[in-house]
């Protein structure tokens, strides 16, 4: 299965901008704190919430993207143990290894998180383990394969589809093939009979709302800059995300687990 690199600049406050975040961000500020600093507030929340400071942790950040929350656990939570960064593509894990390039403590390895997740070795040694899946399971809905989609769930598609376009993940991302789906949901739902929720803490109100903002905040910009294509997908986007936080369809959770 391949994957395409994303593109942070879709995310980032200005075309100028040369942050490599790549995450919803928790604006605890409100929505017009600044991009970059809502995306360090939401992984300071996730080391928080995982107590990474606790002790000599071996912590394993399943889609790491370019490394940023790498750089910052290490900084903020003086983590003594070994971090290793999972990500699929081979560009965003360059990225990283460049961002942390002089930490021997810190390795990064470019696979599929799930597949890394089935080397059960690796899993049960681990003290924690952070995902940007809202839980253990729900992996095997967000990326349902292609062929369930078109036969069962044509409108799904389409809304997969319109993600792709609008927020700049390439389609790829959002599929599996069947083969694929079939043997990670296996090895997810096995996963999930091992683990127990320790605490979990709902932050959809500091996500998606301010999100939505500053996606429409960036959609006038690109309006004024006569980008009219970008600026309408960026509104799409924007309306999106105002709808998920308002109906509760998907949630933004903050789980800690025990193997």
């Amino acid at each position: 299965m391949s994957y395409a690199p994303l593109d942070p600049a879709v995310f980032a406050d200005s075309p100028e901008s040369q942050s490599t975040w790549i995450n919803l961000g928790l604006w605890t500020r409100g929505p017009r704190m600044p991009f970059e600093e809502a995306c360090q507030e939401l992984a300071v929340a996730v080391g928080s919430a995982t107590r990474l400071g606790d002790k000599d942790a071996l912590v394993i950040d399943v889609g790491c993207g370019c490394g940023d929350s790498l750089d910052l656990w290490r900084r903020k939570f003086a983590c003594s143990g070994k971090i290793y960064g999972v990500n699929v593509t081979e560009k965003e894990c360059q990225a990283a290894r460049e961002k942390v390039k002089g930490d021997a403590d810190i390795e990064v390895i470019c696979e599929d998180g799930a597949s890394f997740v089935r080397r059960a070795a690796a899993v049960a040694s681990a003290d924690v383990i952070v995902s940007g899946s809202q839980t253990l399971d729900s992996a095997t809905t967000q990326r349902p394969h292609l062929s369930k989609l078109l036969w069962n769930a044509p409108l799904h598609m389409l809304k997969l589809l319109f993600i792709s376009a609008s927020a700049g993940t390439p389609l790829v991302n959002l599929l599996y093939s069947k083969d694929i789906f079939d043997n990670e949901q296996s090895s997810f739902i096995e996963l999930h009979t091992r683990v127990k929720e320790i605490d979990a803490v709902d932050i959809s109100h500091q996500v998606f709302a301010p999100f939505a903002s500053h996606m429409w905040r960036k959609s006038i910009r690109a309006f004024w800059s006569r980008d009219f294509t970008r600026a309408a997908s960026l509104v799409a986007v924007s309306l999106y995300m105002r709808w998920l936080g308002w109906c509760g369809a998907v949630e933004m959770v903050l789980y800690r687990w025990e193997i």
